[in-house]
């Protein structure tokens, strides 16, 4: 217990000390332009994501987009140019935005209408300054006077900015968020004090209706005289609304205070933003989780060591004496319990083939999770790296092809006999790859009708098609050519396994209530679950709701006891299932740590109720990827539990000496 404990402080420790390697700071000259770039529109509590021009807002003359990774894509993220000017150091009272085109300035129905619509759903502005994402500072909705806010509203540090302030907070009309305040941290280097190095970038938005001149092409008073709280709506002046009955011409202006930060240095500027992240705001809950968790892998253990062993021993004793003074083997077969079923046990199921390729299925998905979780732990995965992590998972799950093969090829061999078969090979290769490209492909078709950011270009489509056809099954075949030529030669059936033709003739005895096939592949599930669920809403969170997650350390300790969980949970189930004369383990135990993945589902229906979610696009989108993930709990849990499943049928069958 001490090891684990230690072992969760030093990947926790980690998680947080490294700095994605690679990357060099940015320096900067007093007075040198710092580029502001735009990243796309999200929302707190809706999914699809938008460009940052999809709103009426000011765009630069020329509007470039910058070439984004293939996790970006997927991510809906779009960053690209924008009009905002910062000079290093220069702090500037109140700036006009220079409009591309002055026509942006104009509002007319349509225009109100659409920032109304992204208002009232809680979207967001997303901006990047120096690869570091902007931050609301603190102040909470229109001053905290909103008694309406959501829990995810809540939270005062949050990312991006609130494009204004919905009707439901303002009491009567829908405001517009058309001023920042951005606040720039710098830091200067030791070795160099004439140079600035970026380390914090937030903003706070304010609705001010600014004056114009006679002729309506300029704004009077924005200069270094600017009162911004006495002329924002919430210091009592007037606010700009998105009321289409008024004559709407909005300006869109901006200050900026530059702020020195010497404690602040360039390997820890990711700090303060993850010390805001929703993951970040509940250290306790993170450790409760592990504790938890430990407890469970605790008591399942104990469970296994005191009740399991001592019963095996005492029926290894008995069933030696009973040999022993037994005349005959006829008589031996009348003892009962799990040694009276020792040749059903080991006679695999007529549609075994199929039960090896979920298994295998599954051993890809646990290969794509470890490996993930060991680099993201490691640092190499850092939320400074932009659609890394989403990156990593797509080339992960094909390069772990490779292993599905040559499990796949190794269990054919050992429960079937078979020697280079390629249908369930292939079989692999197809059922979960096809599932994922079928829901990319109808979630693509949605939100291209919606004209979202996360439509994906058809480059990109094609580009998963390659990986998927022209490289995941290429290393599929050479795995499990792999499997099977290791074996050549060789007879690879467990030794320990008794394989026959046909089904077995024994009858299994009624099963008790608790031990019914329904209810051990739906209650068990509840503890393995019940060892992660804490940990999957801050994952949820992030994916949905557009939070930071960071704390990999403290994932990969909840990771491994959920996947002890899942093992220990099976072994102990299955245990008393052949105590019970039942010797269909074969499908049980791969349904047993996962539920068929009702646990998640339940919680993911009820995650979607917390969102609010109202459009029918983003229920389908939700939907789609949540079925998706869950298929892949069930691979993954699945193989787990099949694992532990058949190596401790195979110790507790090694044990005794058999006819």
């Amino acid at each position: 217990m001490r090891a684990v404990l230690l072992i969760a402080v030093a990947l926790a420790v980690a998680a947080r000390a490294y700095y994605l390697p690679g990357i060099e700071p940015v320096e900067y000259e007093e007075g040198e332009p710092v580029e502001v770039q735009v990243n796309g529109l999200h929302s707190l509590t809706g999914v699809l994501p938008y460009t940052y021009y999809s709103a009426p807002f000011c765009k630069p003359d020329v509007l470039e987009r910058r070439h984004e990774a293939l996790g970006e894509i997927l991510m809906g993220d779009r960053i690209e140019t924008s009009p905002y000017v910062f000079n290093m150091g220069k702090d500037e009272k109140c700036r006009v935005l220079q409009c591309g085109d002055p026509r942006d300035r104009n509002m007319n129905a349509e225009k109100l209408r659409t920032l109304h619509k992204f208002i009232e759903n809680n979207y967001r502005g997303y901006l990047v300054l120096d690869n570091l994402p902007v931050f609301n500072n603190g102040s909470l909705i229109y001053g905290g006077k909103c008694k309406k806010m959501t829990k995810q509203e809540m939270y005062e540090y949050q990312r991006g900015y609130a494009l204004g302030v919905p009707t439901r907070c303002h009491g009567t009309k829908t405001l517009v968020n058309n001023h920042l305040h951005f606040r720039i941290q710098f830091s200067r280097p030791v070795s160099d004090p004439t140079k600035h190095r970026v380390v914090g970038f937030t903003a706070t938005p304010f609705s001010i209706k600014h004056d114009w001149n006679e002729d309506g092409t300029k704004i009077v008073g924005c200069d270094e005289k600017f009162d911004m709280l006495g002329r924002s709506g919430q210091g009592g002046g007037t606010p700009v609304t998105t009321d289409p009955a008024e004559t709407q011409r909005i300006g869109w202006t901006y200050s900026v205070e530059w702020s020195h930060e010497p404690s602040i240095t360039w390997a820890t500027r990711w700090d303060s933003y993850l010390h805001t992240s929703f993951a970040d705001t509940n250290d306790r809950v993170h450790w409760f989780s592990i504790v938890n968790s430990l407890l469970v892998v605790f008591c399942l253990m104990t469970v296994t060591l005191l009740v399991l062993v001592r019963s095996l021993r005492k029926d290894f004793a008995k069933y030696a004496d009973v040999l022993a003074q037994l005349e005959s083997p006829e008589t031996a077969a009348e003892e009962s319990g799990w040694k009276n079923i020792h040749k059903e046990v080991n006679v695999p199921p007529t549609n075994m083939k199929t039960l090896i390729v979920f298994v295998s299925t599954g051993a890809q998905v646990m290969g794509m999770i470890s490996v993930t979780l060991i680099f993201a732990a490691a640092g190499f995965l850092s939320p400074a790296n932009r659609g890394g992590l989403l990156t990593a998972v797509v080339l992960l799950f094909v390069v772990q092809a490779f292993v599905a093969g040559y499990l796949c090829a190794r269990m054919l061999r050992r429960f079937c006999g078979l020697n280079k078969v390629w249908g369930p090979v292939v079989q692999v290769g197809l059922y979960l790859p096809s599932a994922c490209f079928v829901v990319v492909l109808i979630v693509n078709a949605l939100t291209l009708k919606a004209k979202t950011s996360t439509s994906l270009p058809i480059l990109t489509v094609l580009g998963l098609l390659a990986l998927w056809l022209l490289i995941s099954i290429p290393l599929l075949i050479l795995g499990a050519a792999f499997g099977f030529s290791a074996l050549d030669g060789k007879d690879d059936t467990d030794k320990q396994l008794l394989l026959t033709e046909g089904q077995p003739t024994r009858k299994i005895p009624e099963m008790p209530p608790m031990l019914s096939d329904v209810v051990v592949v739906i209650l068990p599930a509840l503890i393995p679950f019940g060892a992660l669920f804490l940990e999957l809403r801050f994952i949820l969170a992030s994916l949905w709701q557009g939070m930071v997650y960071y704390v990999f350390g403290f994932l990969a300790i909840v990771f491994t006891l959920w996947a002890l969980c899942a093992a220990l949970t099976t072994v102990v189930v299955i245990y008393y299932r052949l105590c019970a004369e039942n010797y269909n383990w074969w499908w049980v135990s791969f349904f047993i740590p996962s539920g068929c993945g009702v646990p998640l589902a339940v919680y993911s229906a009820y995650y979607f109720l917390r969102l609010g979610i109202t459009t029918v696009p983003a229920t389908v989108v939700y939907f789609c990827y949540m079925g998706l993930a869950t298929l892949a709990y069930i691979f993954g849990a699945g193989a787990i539990g099949f694992f532990s499943a058949h190596v401790f049928i195979r110790k507790i069958y090694a044990a005794i000496k058999l006819d």
